[in-house]
């Protein structure tokens, strides 16, 4: 669930979303952690927050800025996994 982008739904749409992505623009992204909750036996939830580092094409541009992340993950038998991830910049628009 990008930011002014519709839904990615299913596996086939998520990697068809990426893939345009990772086509368009080369990122190098440092995460930290803010939170980290397991909500259910098999459901837990962590936001994050993320940097996007000059070193890389960060967009059309070549800016860098930042997001904030919240990722939902469910237990399945070989593990957790995401089941749903949305973000929004934290920087202004330029002007």
């Amino acid at each position: 669930m990008a930011q002014h982008f519709p839904s990615s739904v299913g596996a086939d749409a998520v990697r068809k979303a990426y893939a345009a992505v990772f086509g368009a623009i080369t990122l190098k992204v440092e995460f930290q952690v803010a939170e980290v909750l397991q909500i259910a036996p098999d459901s837990a939830i962590a936001r994050t927050n993320s940097v996007r580092n000059g070193n890389g094409t960060c967009n059309r541009r070549g800016r860098s800025g930042g997001n904030q992340e919240l990722f939902v993950f469910q237990k399945l038998n070989d593990g957790w996994k995401i089941a749903r991830y949305s973000f929004s910049t934290t920087n202004p628009p330029p002007h």
